[in-house]
Formats: structure tokens, sequence, C-alpha cells
């Protein structure tokens, strides 16, 4: 089982965000309080509510009565279901969400111009070539590089990032997860202008 959602957080009323960070753990209301932006204070909220609309679907529970948790890592998780798993994503204006009876990590990004000059830290000589088709010793890293270079180097990033929420443990050393043959199950799509990735393993 696996359910997903995309949201634009404009979309999504004031009032509800409102009552969704009524009923935040303090630690998470505390944090979002100390953002100075008000649009990251929305996304964060807007995970946490998007999140308790895919429960509150999944088990009928009434969103506001699901407690949200975190453990010794960081990750998320709700003590009501430990059959379900969930991980929460933003980039630009939309957030995603998703559930699963499986551990499980979602990454969405704007299909945007950057620099993929991080690549030359975060990915190994295997996803170097698949990004930019020649070895690492014949890439200038510094010059700019043509869209569709960029976007599978968001690929690669947005698959590393859903598999390390997957198990939960943060980015240490992504340089040397080859996540183009882990045995994590990757889901990889587009929507609206972005990339997403989720992970299940």
């Amino acid at each position: 089982m696996i359910k997903y959602e995309i949201i634009d957080i404009s979309e999504v009323p004031d009032e509800e965000l409102i009552n969704c960070f009524f009923y935040m753990n303090k630690e998470k209301q505390e944090k979002i309080k100390r953002y100075r932006d008000s649009l990251a204070q929305k996304l964060s909220i807007g995970g946490e509510w998007l999140v308790r609309k895919l429960l509150s679907d999944y088990s009928k529970i009434s969103p506001y009565d699901i407690i949200i948790s975190r453990d010794e890592l960081g990750k998320p998780f709700t003590p009501d279901f430990q059959e379900i798993f969930f991980s929460i994503s933003h980039s630009e204006n939309f957030v995603a969400a998703v559930i699963s009876d499986r551990q499980v990590g979602i990454d969405i990004e704007k299909l945007r111009f950057l620099s993929v000059k991080a690549s030359k830290k975060i990915c190994c000589d295997e996803e170097i070539y698949y990004i930019f088709g020649k070895n690492r010793a014949d890439i200038d890293f510094d010059s700019k590089q043509p869209p569709d270079v960029i976007k599978r180097f968001l690929e690669i990033w947005t698959a590393k990032e859903a598999y390390y929420k997957c198990i939960g443990t943060g980015i240490k050393n992504p340089k040397a997860l080859n996540i183009l043959s882990c045995n994590a199950n990757l889901m990889k799509f587009e929507e609206k202008d972005y990339l997403i990735c989720i992970a299940e393993n």
C-alpha cells in the first residue's frame, strides 16, 4: 500500500494551517515560530497537515486526533499506526507527502536552472556518468550545464534524498551510495514542473 499527494501550499486555506499548528507538538511549534520566512512556516505546517490528511483518509480517524512524533534520529512517525510509515518533502511552493505500509521516503525538487557542481562531492562515478555521459576526469564541474544534465542530476539527488529519508539516517555520506544500484524500490515521476521520488524499503 502506498498513497501520496502533492499540493500547492497557496491552495490550503489559512484556517486549516492554523488548526493544524494548534494540534502539533510543542517542540515542532517552537521550531516553526523560529522561522523568519512565512512561506517556510506554511510549508512546514503544510507538510504535517498533508500527512494528517492522508492518515485520516486511510484510518477514518479525525486528522487532529492523530499524534505525530519523532524517533531518536529525528524521523517522524505516529504511535497510533505502528504499521504505517510516512515522509514529507517540500520545494518552492509545493509540499509532497507519502504514507506506506513499508519504510518510505519522499523528495520533491522544482525543475530549474542550478549549478551541478555539488555532483562532484555527492555522486559516485557511475552516477556521474549517468548525469554527464562521460567520466569524472573529463568534466568541467564549474561550467554551465544544459537542462538535460541538470534534470538527470536532480533525478539522482531526489532519489538519494528519498532513500536516506526512507532508512531514517539522514544524509551522511551520499557519495558512498550508488542510487542506481541500491536495493530500494524507487518510484520516479514528474508533476507540475517538479521531480518527485519515493523510496520504499
